[in-house]
C-alpha cells in the first residue's frame, strides 16, 4: 500500500507523493493567484515532509 502523505479535502481523498505532483498540489505554477500550495491540501505527520525540508535547505545552503 502506498504511503498517504496528505489529505484533499475538496475531495475527500487520501493523497500519496505521486498523485500531489501529477495535480499540482504543491506547484506555485498551477495555482490561482501564484499560491504556494492549494487551499484545499493539508499535509499529514509523514517523514516525507521533513525530509523534503532537509533537501531544500541544502540546496539552499550550497547555492550561497
Amino acid at each position: 500500500m502506498k504511503a498517504r502523505i496528505a489529505y484533499c479535502k475538496l475531495h475527500k481523498h487520501p493523497l500519496t507523493w505521486r498523485q500531489i505532483k501529477r495535480h499540482g498540489c504543491i506547484d506555485s505554477r498551477k495555482q490561482h493567484g501564484g499560491k504556494q500550495q492549494c487551499n484545499h491540501f493539508v499535509k499529514n505527520n509523514h517523514p516525507a515532509w521533513e525530509e523534503k525540508r532537509k533537501r531544500r535547505t541544502r540546496k539552499k545552503g550550497a547555492a550561497i
